[in-house]
């Protein structure tokens, strides 16, 4: 997955219509430890790929903080028929 960061204003309105990253991961946990190994992995590479994608923000001048943690969304892939995920951080203001 490759990931790209962009600059824009903020957004103050429907934080309520993303997941918050910790609430998607707990929703695996939830599931009475029968989480598959292919899974598990996928989960690593996501909490791996919001690190990277902070590391990012921060790189291309970002300097804020944010609060609570990464939320995601989903987009679609034209390549792969399949759905594709980012992060965005809400800033303190």
């Amino acid at each position: 997955m490759m990931l790209y960061g962009y600059h824009f204003s903020t957004i103050e309105n429907n934080w309520e219509d993303l997941t918050p990253l910790n609430e998607f991961l707990q929703t695996f946990a939830d599931d009475d430890g029968d989480v598959s190994q292919r899974d598990k992995e996928s989960l690593k590479e996501i909490i791996a790929k919001s690190d990277t994608a902070l590391a990012l923000a921060k790189e291309m001048g970002w300097d804020g903080s944010y609060t609570g943690c990464p939320y995601l969304f989903w987009l679609p892939s034209k390549n792969t028929q399949s759905f594709e995920y980012g992060f965005v951080f809400k800033q303190t203001s």
